[in-house]
């Protein structure tokens, strides 16, 4: 499982295999700022590995360039930014492929 972390939080997030980030509701991570694009952002798995697309207006930056309307292969301790703000770069410490997983909702 590809696991990304929040540089000034230490949040750890683990990839799902079409992990869209966003200010609307309906992405699996909301950022709720003005310039955050509604579907900003999803990062995938495909045959080649992880990668970055980038929906927005304002752009996502990999590790110091602006990926407009682009796609990019990510790699270990690439920094990923979807605003300008530093609380939102992740870096990215784990690349291995998505895992299916069933996890247990009641405990008996």
């Amino acid at each position: 499982m590809a696991i990304v972390q929040n540089i000034n939080s230490k949040e750890s997030r683990i990839l799902f295999r079409q992990h869209s980030v966003g200010r609307d509701s309906n992405n699996i991570c909301v950022i709720n700022k003005q310039q955050i694009s509604r579907k900003h952002a999803v990062i995938f798995w495909d045959d080649e590995g992880w990668k970055l697309e980038d929906f927005s207006s304002s752009g996502t930056k990999l590790n110091t360039k602006t990926v407009n309307n682009g796609v990019q292969l990510l790699q270990i301790d690439d920094l990923i930014q979807f605003s300008d703000s530093q609380y939102d770069q992740w870096k990215v410490i784990n690349l291995d492929e998505p895992r299916s997983f069933l996890k247990a909702i009641d405990e008996r």
